[in-house]
């Protein structure tokens, strides 16, 4: 008969995820390979945990070309994954096409059956997953269904500066489940808004207690080259 300890390891196993991998300062693979080609949000891991560690509503303001769409999302789950090993996380996009695209590039890194999208009529689901990359139009049905949106730990609504109609309506309802989880003595659900040029005052003011980390993007080298001829 297997003892708790094996079939805890049994389940982290095939979760895919071993968590010993996100205790004591173990990086994820993928997170290594990021930060070793500089990525910035991949470099400052430690500030990046720190800030959502220290509070439930995180500004992440980070300049493109810095990883906050690939990344970030695996760092958030490193961090709820220390109070639920099961944990998963949400993550927002405006269009369809970054939708899939970035999932499917972070499935390639991280592992594609632990990484699933949706939108509108076109799920992909996976039984193992644990970020979910949806549409913001998805994520705020699953509000509508499930007020505290008790399926996830953490959610990440990335490009919030586009403040689209859905946008203005899942913050609201994302900070209303944040309250419903205290009122009822539940695990506290994770709320990050992300941009390149997100207005931090207006938002601090609306989300109380927010904790912002900034990061600093990075340039990519451009080459010139010249047709032999006059096109």
């Amino acid at each position: 008969m297997a003892t708790a300890v094996e079939t805890r390891q049994q389940q982290e196993s095939v979760a895919g995820f071993d968590v010993q991998q996100f205790i004591h300062g173990n990086l994820h693979p993928a997170l290594v390979r990021w930060a070793e080609q500089g990525l910035p949000v991949a470099q400052k891991r430690h500030e990046v945990l720190s800030g959502i560690y220290q509070s439930d509503r995180i500004l992440l303001e980070a300049s493109p070309g810095s990883g906050k769409s690939t990344s970030a999302p695996l760092l958030i789950l490193e961090a709820v994954m220390q109070d639920n090993p099961d944990a998963r996380v949400a993550i927002t996009q405006p269009r369809r096409l970054a939708t899939q695209s970035v999932a499917e590039y972070v499935g390639s890194q991280v592992g594609e059956e632990y990484v699933d999208y949706r939108f509108r009529n076109h799920p992909i689901r996976k039984d193992n997953a644990r970020l979910h990359f949806t549409v913001e139009e998805s994520l705020l049905n699953d509000l509508i269904a499930d007020p505290m949106l008790q399926g996830y730990d953490a959610v990440m609504v990335d490009e919030v500066h586009e403040r689209s109609i859905t946008v203005d309506i899942l913050v609201p309802l994302l900070k209303r489940a944040q309250e419903l989880r205290a009122r009822n003595g539940k695990r506290q659900l994770k709320v990050i808004l992300a941009s390149a040029t997100l207005d931090a005052a207006a938002l601090s003011a609306y989300f109380t207690g927010a904790q912002r980390i900034e990061v600093e993007g990075r340039a990519f080298p451009v080459t010139d080259h010249f047709a032999p001829e006059h096109i």
